[in-house]
């Protein structure tokens, strides 16, 4: 008996609409990271103590929420596998408040490669008619993930939703009632 519930054929996501999305979504992300910085400096600059650290707070309070997760992935990473010095070096760091930084810098990281090398690929391959094949930079990058931060592309996006949704709570909601 045949199911009502059989899935049709899906067909694959267009890379290029895939590409299209993720470049305009970081390349909000990257103008936002921008206008904090230069707001919160300009806040400092005329003194305005308490703006200051209110914009401070709340920029950084979206990677205090990824602080327990992040520790808790670590932990369970090292349990499968075999630590090299930089990831012992990486999970004593991140007991300490260079977690911030540490998550910031996987942030601008992700947002450098969204922006720039993916999309650079992408015209490339284009440019060349597919003669030369930039297929396998999602591997090679994921191996840069994985030796920078221990992590691979998908546990990266993660940390990067929940820091996006936190930073909903915590930065964009304040401000739309200010």
């Amino acid at each position: 008996m045949p199911s009502r519930f059989v899935r049709k054929h899906e067909k694959p996501a267009n890379p290029y609409f895939e590409l299209g999305f993720t470049l305009l979504l970081e390349a909000i992300a990257l103008f936002d990271m921008i206008g904090d910085i230069y707001l919160m400096i300009q806040m400092y600059v005329y003194g305005h103590t308490a703006w200051f650290t209110l914009s401070v707070f709340t920029t950084l309070s979206p990677f205090y929420v990824c602080y327990v997760p992040l520790l808790t992935f670590q932990k369970n990473r090292s349990k499968l596998q075999e630590e090299t010095k930089f990831l012992k070096f990486l999970n004593i760091a991140s007991l300490t408040p260079f977690i911030v930084a540490y998550l910031l810098l996987m942030d601008i990281i992700y947002i450098i490669v969204s922006v720039i090398i993916t999309p650079a690929a992408m015209i490339i391959k284009l440019l060349t008619c597919g003669i030369i094949d930039m297929t396998n930079i999602e591997e090679k990058l994921d191996v840069l993930y994985e030796i920078l931060f221990g992590m691979t592309d998908m546990d990266i996006k993660g940390f990067r939703r929940l820091r996006t949704i936190s930073q909903l709570s915590f930065e964009s909601l304040p401000q739309i009632f200010l």
